[in-house]
């Protein structure tokens, strides 16, 4: 069972980038996010989300797969080249295989399937990758 206190504490201060491009499932994700970050970024697309993330101190990317203009695999694989430890979660309705293979390649944290029946897959999700992030903030300061 997760510490949803404890994990607030720890989310509230880190910037998000939320990258989706359906109104609907952004507002109602927003519903939930907005109660862990005080500061989230919204993009509609991956080319949108990848000019935020470059202008941004991002500390946690959440991205949809099936977007116009860029997808965000193709935004996590751009993103990863700039910084390879970024910690990405990707959201999706799709079960590709091919999807899901490109992720792995990717280095993609984690996969959310759409719709979240159950929030604390995705709170569990993000304090895995809370914890990722503290432990490379750890090994850089030694």
């Amino acid at each position: 069972m997760i510490d949803l206190e404890n994990l607030i504490k720890q989310t509230k201060s880190l910037k998000l980038l939320y990258v989706e491009d359906n109104k609907d499932v952004t507002e109602t994700t927003l519903f939930i996010l907005e109660d862990l970050f005080d500061d989230i970024l919204i993009a509609v697309d991956g080319k949108d989300g990848l000019n935020k993330f470059k202008n941004n101190k991002i500390d946690l990317v959440l991205t949809d797969i099936d977007m116009p203009n860029m997808d965000g695999l193709e935004m996590s694989k751009a993103i990863k080249q700039i910084n390879i430890n970024q910690p990405i979660i990707v959201l999706t309705a799709i079960t590709d295989i091919k999807d899901i293979k490109e992720a792995n390649d990717i280095d993609i944290d984690s996969f959310i399937y759409k719709p979240i029946s159950d929030i604390n897959i995705l709170f569990n999700k993000i304090e895995e990758c809370v914890k990722k992030m503290n432990n490379n903030k750890e090994l850089k300061e030694k």
